[in-house]
């Protein structure tokens, strides 16, 4: 049975792992041990699903981990693009080292090792652009918002494909949401429910009639972010 290598520091040093919601914690751990020796898993929700004992949807594991698989064979597997670094460092052709040479023929065999060698020459720099990339900040703390916040996301995605490019495209987002809201926690679930609901591609600000929410119609609102 194959061995793998994981940060001993996952659960307290790393950042996106640490805020992950913890159905997604067990299935990234499920993905790392489930996967070939270069990372690759041949997708299958279903046993996933069984074996954890959450009943996972593609769509909401492609938004959360969309920076970090790529899904290859007419989207039947999925490869974790950093797993081959992490486990082995870095892997060359006139390496003698048998074991590696085994890991380049299996990623050929995949048609990964071109994406491989493009990755491992640009991976330090990506590392360090997330490292600066600024962290998204929520306007409110609770459960409850983070968990409509998630849900907006996965509606986006489902419905119009839509994902935020980055976290300040996001976090503009979310600024804004606060405005509209008044930061009022809430106003602004409200205002989320209110669009998901009707199945509208943007947030809009909630119009008041005597000192009362009422339902605000298409062309008569403040547009937070129309195309995401």
């Amino acid at each position: 049975m194959a061995k793998r290598f994981i940060d001993t520091g996952i659960w307290t040093q790393n950042k996106w792992f640490r805020k992950l919601e913890p159905k997604f914690k067990l299935f990234w751990l499920y993905l790392i041990s489930q996967c070939d020796n270069v990372g690759v898993w041949e997708e299958d929700i279903d046993l996933a699903s069984f074996v954890i004992g959450y009943e996972y949807s593609i769509d909401s594991l492609l938004i959360v981990f969309k920076d970090r698989i790529k899904l290859i064979t007419d989207n039947r597997k999925w490869w974790i693009t950093d797993f081959v670094k992490f486990q082995y460092g870095q892997l060359q052709e006139n390496d003698k080292n048998k074991p590696h040479q085994s890991y380049i023929k299996l990623l050929k065999e995949h048609n990964l090792y071109i994406d491989y060698q493009k990755g491992i020459n640009t991976l330090i720099d990506k590392d360090k652009d997330k490292e600066e990339e600024k962290e998204i900040v929520l306007p409110f703390n609770s459960k409850d918002f983070g968990a409509i916040w998630n849900k907006w996301k996965e509606y986006k995605y489902k419905l119009f494909k839509f994902k935020y490019k980055s976290n300040i495209t996001e976090q503009t987002a979310l600024d804004e949401l606060k405005k509209l809201s008044n930061g009022i926690e809430g106003v602004a679930i409200e205002i989320v429910e209110h669009s998901i609901a009707r199945e509208w591609e943007g947030l809009f600000e909630l119009t008041k009639k005597n000192n009362a929410s009422q339902e605000v119609k298409p062309g008569y609102h403040k547009p937070l972010q129309p195309n995401g």
